[in-house]
């Protein structure tokens, strides 16, 4: 079955291109028919040039440009609409987590009867405060929600196109990945994880702020009382 990726790109340019090769030649060693659509999300550096480079040199990639920075969900869901793939999913291009690991959770969607699957960092790379907050997502989502995940932002994620729609997804911020999980436990998706290694950036940084934190809770708090992405 057909792979589709949505990978979103903020100003990434001091390190996407290898990434993007390097998840090319995984997938491709792995015979996966695939499309990638790379989303220059308002872009203010290079990586617009080189998403445009990449599109017109690889026969996999679909170049997407965004005018102005449409936020993390916004980018992601922009290259979803244009993947009418059986199986979908988003990964980042920071080089934090192996293309191997995308490879993985390819295969344990196709080979077992699951809706979704995504990655769980085991391993973090990163720093001991970003480690914290992924602590505190954890217990947030366990104990409000009864979503039993070490990893809610976990990524790459893939869904089969009847759980994508089913899902319905619209958050436009950070919220994307929670909205995805918190909609697939009321729904009753089957779920699946693939270990994973959270790496340092290759390049770049990282657009997770304080402000981040602050609006995942603001959203879960909303969300308790009903509240749902439009």
């Amino acid at each position: 079955m057909m792979l589709g990726l949505s990978i979103p790109l903020y100003d990434e340019a001091d390190c996407c291109e290898p990434v993007i090769l390097d998840l090319l030649e995984a997938l491709r060693a792995e015979r996966v028919g695939f499309r990638l659509a790379l989303v220059d999300n308002g872009s203010k550096d290079e990586t617009g040039r080189i998403v445009t480079r990449l599109g017109a040199s690889q026969p996999e990639v679909l170049a997407l440009h965004l005018e102005q920075n449409a936020g993390y969900g916004g980018g992601i869901l922009a290259g979803l609409r244009r993947l009418p793939t059986p199986i979908l999913g988003w990964y980042w291009g920071d080089g934090q987590v192996d293309a191997e690991v995308l490879v993985r959770c390819w295969r344990r969607l196709r080979e077992e009867p699951l809706d979704l699957v995504k990655a769980r960092r085991v391993e973090r790379q990163d720093g001991r405060q970003r480690e914290l907050i992924t602590g505190v997502y954890r217990g947030v989502m366990k104990l409000g929600f009864g979503v039993d995940t070490m990893d809610v932002n976990g990524c790459p994620k893939l869904l089969t196109r009847g759980a994508y729609e089913a899902l319905d997804l619209r958050s436009q911020d950070w919220f994307l990945d929670p909205e995805c999980l918190l909609k697939a436990q009321e729904l009753g998706l089957a779920i699946g994880e693939v270990d994973a290694v959270m790496r340092p950036r290759p390049g770049g940084e990282s657009k997770v702020r304080a402000a981040t934190v602050t609006e995942f809770l603001r959203h879960l708090a909303a969300w308790k009382r009903g509240w749902r992405p439009q």
